[in-house]
C-alpha cells in the first residue's frame, strides 16, 4: 500500500510503494519514477513529506535499528542521511527547508524534541519535558553489538 503525500507542484505526487521503493508520480502524464530502487537502497522506506520547493522528498527509513530521516532530489543524485538520532518518530521540515523539527527517544533518553539543519550540524534540544525523570531515575543506554548468524550473515542485538 502507497504512503501518499498531496501533490506539491500540481504536476508530481509522491509516495513510498513497498518497502525500499520511492517513487513521484506525474499527474498530468500517469507515468511513474522511481526515486530508489533494491540496489542502491534496501531499507523500508516510510513517513514521506516534500521540500518547501518542491526540489526534494524527505522520507525516513528503517536502516539497522534506527529511523534516520533521508533527502532525495528529484532532479537526480543518491540518498543523504539528513539526521541519525536514536528512534525518531514524527518528524516535520520547516516553512523555509532548512530545518527539521523531530522527537527523538533512546534507550538511554526519553523522548524529547529536537532541531537540526537540514544542511548538517549538531541538533538543538528545544524541550525538556522529561528533565525531572531523568534526574531521577539512572537511565543507562543499550549497548549494541553484531554477532555471527548462520552462514555469513551478522545479526544486530542491543
Amino acid at each position: 500500500m502507497a504512503a501518499r503525500l498531496p501533490k506539491h507542484d500540481r504536476r508530481w505526487q509522491g509516495a513510498a510503494l513497498t518497502a525500499a521503493a520511492v517513487a513521484v508520480r506525474d499527474l498530468e502524464g500517469g507515468s511513474v519514477r522511481y526515486l530508489t530502487s533494491r540496489d542502491g537502497f534496501d531499507d523500508w522506506a516510510s513517513a514521506l513529506q516534500w521540500h518547501p520547493d518542491g526540489s526534494a522528498l524527505f522520507f525516513q527509513a528503517d536502516v539497522k535499528g534506527r529511523t534516520p530521516i533521508l533527502e532525495i532530489e528529484l532532479a537526480g543524485g543518491g540518498i543523504r542521511e539528513v539526521r541519525r538520532d536514536g528512534a525518531i518518530s514524527g518528524w516535520r521540515v520547516g516553512p523555509k527547508g532548512e530545518s527539521i523539527v523531530y522527537t527523538r527517544s533512546k534507550v538511554g533518553a526519553p523522548p524529547e524534541v529536537f532541531r537540526v539543519p537540514i544542511a548538517g550540524g549538531e541538533a538543538l534540544r528545544i524541550t525538556d519535558f522529561n528533565a525531572a525523570l531523568e534526574a531521577e531515575v539512572d537511565i543507562r543506554p543499550a549497548e549494541e553489538l553484531w554477532v555471527d548468524g548462520d552462514g555469513d550473515s551478522k545479526v544486530q542485538v542491543f
